[in-house]
């Protein structure tokens, strides 16, 4: 498996993850998000182009007191950088398949390369209901105590991983 930059050529009619929302975001609004640079949507693709999952990734940033203390320590008071997980969805047809997993991790090695060269101190995802919310939780991402659905996990735990450490 190997993710790939969305492009025109991509089958994005016949995707369905079972969420509207989703669903309209990759047909009508992924491309107009890659121009305005909001987003980048890296997709898993099948046989002709057919999508069969995507995830979108922006910058964000959390305010100093939204933020748990864990990230804050020893942080001046000032919004923290983060990368945002945007969107994240795998098709009906190859749910259990691994294939969201497989995003997940792309995306936060990408973040994590990106945070070598721009900080961020953190990946953050706003986990859509409590089985997405689930997903996360396995990768050790944690409630952001104000907002239960939004999820984080530290770029020093995300770096550990991609550099072999435990």
């Amino acid at each position: 498996m190997k993710t790939v930059p969305l492009s025109d050529e991509h089958n994005r009619k016949d995707f369905n993850c079972g969420d509207d929302k989703l669903n309209r975001f990759l047909k009508e609004n992924a491309t107009q998000s890659e121009r305005k640079d909001l987003s980048r949507t890296f997709v898993i693709e099948g046989a002709e182009k057919r999508i069969l999952g995507y995830v979108s990734i922006a910058a964000a940033s959390i305010e100093f007191d939204h933020a748990p203390a864990v990230l804050t320590k020893k942080l001046p008071n000032y919004p923290i950088h983060v990368s945002l997980i945007a969107r994240l969805a795998t098709d009906v047809s190859v749910r259990g398949q691994g294939i969201g997993k497989f995003l997940l991790l792309d995306a936060l090695y990408r973040s994590f390369e990106a945070s070598q060269n721009v900080p961020a101190v953190a990946v953050v995802v706003d986990a859509k209901n409590k089985a997405a919310q689930g997903f996360y939780e396995k990768f050790e991402f944690v409630e952001i105590t104000n907002s239960p659905t939004r999820l984080f996990l530290a770029m020093s735990t995300v770096g550990r991983l991609f550099k072999g450490e435990t």
